[in-house]
């Protein structure tokens, strides 16, 4: 089974995780890293490796962050770059609809690249406006 890892500033990373359980229940191999003021930001990489090393049972672990340049996003790149030899993957741009998918896609027959593709046009697919959906 493919782990996820959700990183994102606050507690927006558990957010994640109670709505996955409220709508699907719990899940294993999926965790969370919140980065809070004050905390010390070059902490955040060695933090990741260890829950990607928890999480990788051979399938490859994907890393949700919520913004693209920011500390989470970059102390991701980091990490992953320590972390040679092990099947990773990123996305950014976190939203509900794409850990969902995610979390419903990867014990099935799927590889850490098709799944990434997945999530990132799942995501895609669930920005709409009112106005667009009514046809205004």
């Amino acid at each position: 089974m493919i782990g996820i890892l959700v990183v994102c500033h606050g507690d927006l990373a558990e957010g994640f995780n109670q709505a996955v359980r409220l709508i699907v229940g719990e899940r294993e191999n999926f965790s969370t890293i919140g980065l809070y003021e004050g905390d010390p930001i070059d902490d955040l990489p060695r933090k990741i490796m260890a829950e990607v090393e928890k999480l990788d049972t051979g399938e490859g672990v994907l890393i949700f962050v919520d913004l693209l340049g920011a500390s989470p996003f970059n102390a991701t790149v980091k990490a992953v770059s320590q972390l040679e030899g092990r099947k990773i993957d990123m996305v950014t741009g976190a939203n509900l609809p794409m850990v969902l998918e995610a979390v419903m896609q990867r014990e099935g027959e799927i590889d850490l690249a098709q799944l990434s593709a997945n999530v990132a046009e799942a995501g895609k697919k669930q920005i709409r406006t009112l106005s667009e959906m009514m046809g205004k």
